[in-house]
């Protein structure tokens, strides 16, 4: 017996709108953390919008609710300014939905809520970018793909720390010479002493003949212009040996290159670029991009706190964090999101010298990736923390 299906099409009627997008703020706002989101909405039903709530929050705060009024056809879509809302420095997020779309009810809820993700006068130092997130580029980053097509993406093959991390498939990519750009939020470094941005980074040449090549730009200029701080390619890029096998590191195949970025301690906003340049070659590897600084008149120093030790990680409920002393001083212990917002200050204390332990509850936090300070007198350690529930 044969059975038939007969072809279903699906079209929506009725009331139906909802956000698509955001027009403003920018990605990185360089000048202002007062920012004034504009939101696309568009007519997904068959019936004249006239009137609909645009409800909208704001790192997760309470909900604003904004009345439109207008005549949007279907299909059709209208910008809409929210009000002005100002903000601190660093990273945010804005979800906005509709509702009520003339006074009745949305026929398909599905398509209505957008996110996004922005930064105003730069993320403060100290900030760590592992590539752990579900979505990719992670929030506040983005990709600049001229050709488009092979560009940055997220591995879970190879990986430094955690789960995953960013990576250019230039084995496949049969584009010599093409450049893709992985650029970072904007970051104040304005008034600290010993910037630096380190990384880690894992490559394996083809042959001889096809050398990748990694730079790293920074721009004082909100993206305007750039400047080279790092190029490397070949042999001098290479942390594996060549391989004509699609490379993917191990553990031991990963190199930390830093820059010092003591030539920027005017500037509020500095944003990075990760440039690829392929060759049709092998596989480029990037994790735990990190972004360090101390306080005016602080120098950053790690002698005196040794063996920090975070365990179990990942954990579901708690951790236990063991270190030694070279000598008595003052011991702070704090735990950081992954926007460089500090959430709980665990102990700040004098310590004497020794070794000494401690275990903090994490059941009142969401899951996903934290920052766990350890700092005595000018000496502080940084630990990821990857928190599952």
């Amino acid at each position: 017996m044969r059975i038939c299906f007969t072809p279903f099409s699906y079209s929506l009627t009725g009331l139906d709108c909802g956000v698509t997008g955001f027009t403003a703020p920018a990605v990185i706002n360089c000048t202002s953390t007062t920012v004034t989101p504009i939101v696309n909405v568009k007519n997904y039903g068959s019936v004249a919008i006239t009137s609909c709530s645009i409800i909208y929050s704001i790192d997760g705060g309470a909900p604003a609710t904004f009345n439109w009024n207008g005549n949007l056809a279907a299909a059709a879509i209208t910008i809409v300014t929210l009000p002005a809302t100002a903000l601190s420095s660093g990273l945010h997020t804005i979800q906005a939905y509709t509702s009520g779309p003339n006074g009745g009810y949305d026929t398909y809820a599905l398509d209505d809520t957008t996110t996004f993700y922005f930064t105003t006068n730069g993320i403060t130092p100290n900030f760590i970018q592992g590539f752990e997130s579900t979505t990719f580029p992670p929030a506040g980053w983005s990709i600049v793909n001229p050709d488009s097509s092979t560009t940055w993406g997220q591995s879970t093959a190879g990986y430094h720390n955690g789960n995953a991390s960013a990576h250019m498939n230039n084995y496949y990519y049969s584009s010599p010479g093409e450049k893709d750009d992985l650029i970072s939020p904007n970051f104040n470094v304005s008034s600290t002493v010993s910037p630096q941005l380190s990384f880690y980074v894992a490559y394996a040449m083809y042959t001889s003949n096809t050398p990748e090549t990694l730079s790293v730009f920074i721009s004082t200029d909100c993206g305007a212009t750039w400047t080279s701080i790092y190029s490397k390619n070949g042999t001098a890029l290479q942390t594996a040996p060549s391989t004509t096998s699609e490379f993917v590191p191990t553990a031991a195949q990963w190199r930390k290159d830093s820059i010092s970025l003591s030539a920027y301690t005017t500037f509020q906003n500095v944003i990075f670029k990760f440039e690829n340049t392929t060759e049709n070659g092998n596989d480029l590897y990037l994790d735990d991009i990190n972004i360090t600084a101390s306080a005016t008149g602080i120098p950053i120093t790690a002698n005196n706190i040794t063996d920090v030790t975070v365990f179990p990680n990942p954990t579901n409920n708690k951790i236990n964090v063991l270190f030694a002393l070279n000598n008595q001083e003052n011991v702070s212990i704090k735990l950081y999101d992954i926007y460089g917002e500090m959430i709980n200050a665990f102990i700040n204390q004098p310590l004497g010298k020794g070794n000494h332990s401690y275990n903090f509850e994490l059941n009142d936090y969401a899951a996903g990736i934290y920052f766990l300070n350890v700092t005595s007198g000018e000496s502080t350690t940084v630990k990821k923390v990857y928190f599952q529930k």
